[in-house]
């Protein structure tokens, strides 16, 4: 079964070069439990690393410019998930034989929904240098994965989170759903497009997204690219590679 899921995952990761792709997100979702009693967790992350390397050895002897992202997620739908936070997954990084082509996709819900605070976990991930990719989106803590807008449930962590990836200069891949949000709040949309509110200090952030709002505009994050503001306030998914 472990070998029939590993040519399965080969099979994608060829087609993911043919199209051109730099990062291959891979979420252990079913990679877990319900019970404590269900596996050994030990020989679990064995198998786990195993097929990592194995993935490794074949994207390297393919000589695919390819490489991976460990989405980490405390729970859903199993009961607990192997490699549940961005420090686990950093952790388990360390002990493959070609930890420079894993890193992590750190997502703002699943981070969450563990209590954590998400600007601090990318943090660390920028530090060891292993951001290859992040998921924009929001939440209302330890709950199921809402998968809200992004800066929905906690908008000073989304300030922090802007101004770290504009300090550290972060350009990678990043899948952001459209913020709408309320006018009150002084902000109109995070979206693709319009005036960049990047690398400031958060009373910086708080005063650009005030003026793009009042003025109708648009606010990017690091490193998207423009394209024109839907005529409906819809959320939508956008993501740039």
């Amino acid at each position: 079964m472990r070998r029939f899921a590993l040519r399965k995952t080969i099979r994608s990761i060829d087609l993911a070069a043919e199209l051109g792709a730099e990062v291959y997100v891979a979420w252990g979702g079913r990679e877990g439990a319900e019970s404590g009693a269900a596996k050994d967790v030990r020989v679990a992350l064995d198998r786990f690393r195993e097929a990592f390397d194995l993935l490794g050895d074949y994207v390297t002897e393919q000589g695919y410019d390819l490489k991976f992202a460990i989405e980490p997620k405390p729970n859903e739908p199993r009961g607990d998930i192997l490699l549940p936070t961005v420090g686990h997954a950093l952790a388990f990084i360390n002990t493959l034989e070609r930890p420079e082509l894993v890193g992590v996709d750190p997502e703002v819900g699943h981070e969450q929904m563990a209590g954590l605070n998400f600007p601090y976990g990318i943090a660390q991930a920028l530090w060891r240098k292993k951001l290859f990719h992040i998921d924009l989106n929001g939440q209302t803590g330890i709950k199921y994965d809402q998968d809200l807008r992004f800066g929905a449930g906690d908008l000073r962590s989304a300030f922090w989170l802007v101004d770290l990836l504009g300090s550290a200069g972060y350009e990678g891949p990043r899948a952001a759903l459209r913020l709408q949000a309320a006018a009150h709040r002084g902000l109109r949309r995070w979206h693709p497009g319009g005036q960049s509110c990047t690398g400031r200090r958060l009373s910086g952030h708080a005063q650009c997204l005030r003026s793009a709002g009042s003025s109708g505009g648009s606010v990017t994050g690091p490193g998207m690219t423009a394209r024109p503001t839907p005529s409906r306030a819809q959320p939508t998914m956008q993501s740039s590679q």
